[in-house]
């Protein structure tokens, strides 16, 4: 998944000097970069990273939002859909809140990120 997300952010980079080019296209005001997790996740340190070179090539500003959950609910729904199981999206604003309520049996089930639950695998 690391080298996949990589790949993107490269091949990302490298079409920015082609976009920059033509100055009357996209974009002519701020652009928005949606990160589906919570703020100082991998994620987000990728987007900012990317919107750090966007903002020079696009001579415009990147702006980074979060909103935490987004991922999940679209896992949660394509899981629904796949195997029919019925459930009910409870959204949460990070992966630690969502981990504390699954060890503590709160809920069920979590859709996680490995980095968010591998201590807790490797713990028992």
């Amino acid at each position: 998944m690391r080298q996949h997300t990589l790949t993107l952010v490269l091949a990302a980079l490298m079409a920015l000097p082609a976009i920059a080019a033509d100055e009357a296209r996209f974009p002519d005001r701020p652009v928005k970069v949606m990160v589906g997790f919570a703020a100082g996740g991998p994620s987000d340190l990728v987007a900012r990273a990317f919107s750090e070179h966007a903002a020079k090539a696009f001579d415009q500003p990147v702006i980074v939002e979060n909103r935490a959950g987004a991922n999940a609910l679209l896992a949660t729904e394509a899981f629904k859909h796949l195997t029919g199981t019925k459930m009910v999206h409870i959204p949460y604003r990070g992966a630690a809140p969502a981990v504390v309520d699954l060890i503590g049996g709160q809920v069920d089930l979590y859709f996680a990120t490995v980095g968010s639950v591998l201590s807790h695998i490797q713990a028992g």
